[in-house]
C-alpha cells in the first residue's frame, strides 16, 4: 500500500494522459466524421446537378 501512496502522483499523470488520448481520438473521430458528411453531401449535389443537366431542367 506504501507504494502505491508514493506514487499516487505518477497514477493521476498517466491517467491524465490517457484521459487527453481519449478526448483527442472522440475529437478527431467527429472531424473526420463531418468531412465524410460534407464529402457525401457535395458529391450528391453534383449529381443532382448533372442529372438535371441531363434532362434540360436548370439546377437548383
Amino acid at each position: 500500500m506504501e507504494y502505491f501512496v508514493s506514487h499516487v502522483g505518477y497514477i493521476a499523470i498517466a491517467a491524465g494522459i490517457v484521459a487527453l488520448v481519449a478526448v483527442a481520438g472522440w475529437f478527431f473521430s467527429m472531424k473526420n466524421e463531418e468531412a465524410k458528411r460534407k464529402k457525401i453531401e457535395d458529391a450528391l449535389r453534383k449529381a443532382d446537378e448533372i442529372q438535371a443537366s441531363k434532362h434540360g431542367h436548370p439546377g437548383k
